[in-house]
This record gives structure tokens, sequence and C-alpha cells, in this order.
């Protein structure tokens, strides 16, 4: 009984685990190249942007955008409100097909304006309701160059 008791809980505390990444995006990326030289280490910053297309309705969801610190390789966007939201409308003409554009930009604060040494961008495509609501969605590692 204790064996069964604590199998159990393992897979209580490994679904808890899984649905607590469902509804999350992930972007990360790697700033080692050359190119995103910068010798300010005050005011520099990523900048991360993510924007959700349900290509199949033509509908696009509010992006999110934020700044990253410079020690920092990754962000994770909470996107249940909007991607769960427009999973449960009731008026959609078809199952929603989603596309996820990710860009990260690197802004050196050593120029005045501070200038984008290095960027990359990715798109995702084929994501269905079911994908986010089961899982974290990983997009990267970007390649700043």
């Amino acid at each position: 009984m204790k064996k069964i008791i604590i199998l159990f809980s393992i897979v209580l505390f490994s679904a808890a685990m899984v649905s607590a990444q469902a509804w999350h995006v992930k972007v990360e990326w790697d700033a080692t190249s050359s190119n995103c030289n910068c010798d300010a280490s005050i005011g520099s910053k990523f900048i991360v942007y993510l924007q959700i297309t349900d290509v199949a309705n033509n509908v696009t969801l509010p992006s999110w955008s934020v700044f990253a610190d410079i020690d920092d390789t990754d962000y994770t966007f909470d996107v249940e409100d909007a991607v769960k939201g427009h999973c449960d409308e009731l008026n959609l003409t078809f199952v929603p097909n989603y596309t996820i554009y990710a860009y990260v930009g690197f802004w050196c604060a050593e120029t005045t304006p501070p200038e984008l040494v290095c960027s990359d961008d990715e798109t995702v495509s084929n994501k269905s309701c079911f994908d986010f609501g089961q899982a974290l969605i990983l997009i990267g590692p970007l390649e700043l160059d």
C-alpha cells in the first residue's frame, strides 16, 4: 500500500510540474558572437519580442515585449490569458493553428543613442491549442549575430 501511495504521489507531482509550464513560451538566445560585443555593462539590454498569430482564423494576438538584462540567456512568456482565451472562443471559424514569431536584439548602451549590435529571430509554425496546453513551447536558442 505504501508503494502505491508513493507512486501515486510521484504521478501527481509530475502532472503538476507539466501543467505549471503549460501556456508558456520560452525564448532562449546565445549572444556569444563577436558581433554582440559591448563594453558598456550598465544600461545595455536585450529586447525580447513575441508575437502569436492564429493563421487559420487570421487573428494576431496582442504581442509581448520585455527588456532582459545582459546576463540573461532566456525569457519565459506567460501567454495563458491571450492564447487560452482565444482557444476558448466559441465563434472561431476554424480550429486555431498558431505561428509564433520571436525576436531578440541586443542594444549596447556604449553609444549615444544606444545601438543594436546583434539580433536574431525565429518562427515556429503549426502549434495548436493542445500544444500550448500540454507543455512549455521552446523557441531557440537564437544565435545573435
